[in-house]
């Protein structure tokens, strides 16, 4: 089985099969300059975990630790999930008051939400 994942520019190939591996990569290298990375810590964004028993882990740790700051929310306190039932979303007025803000922090999680943390969706729409 082969996976291949695109984003613009960056191509992420995950296989079984060597002999796919090698015929895309001729293909590419005759069209495109191509740099070749076995097992890339980095995608994206998304941090990849290579496990030994040819699991692949994908974790945006670091780009939430990252809007957190950027939007605010610098607690390290842990909470349990599933989340407390109605919990509201803590957001200053001053970010509501600035549209432009206030849609990249919901931006953010929705990128995040997409990839590698679905459950932040309840987050947003309740």
């Amino acid at each position: 089985m082969t996976i291949i994942a695109t984003y613009v520019d960056d191509i992420l190939l995950v296989s079984n099969d060597d002999k796919d591996m090698e015929l895309f990569f001729t293909i590419m290298k005759k069209n495109f300059k191509v740099k070749i990375i076995k097992q890339p810590k980095v995608f994206i964004g998304m941090e990849l975990n290579w496990e030994t028993n040819l699991q692949l882990t994908i974790s945006q740790k670091d780009y939430m630790e990252k809007i957190s700051r950027a939007f605010g929310f610098n607690s390290d306190k842990e909470i349990s999930t599933p989340m407390e039932t109605n919990w509201k979303l803590p957001v200053s007025k001053d970010a509501i008051n600035n549209h432009s803000e206030f849609r990249a922090y919901i931006g953010s999680f929705l990128y995040v939400s997409r990839y590698s943390r679905p459950v932040l969706i309840y987050l947003l729409y309740c």
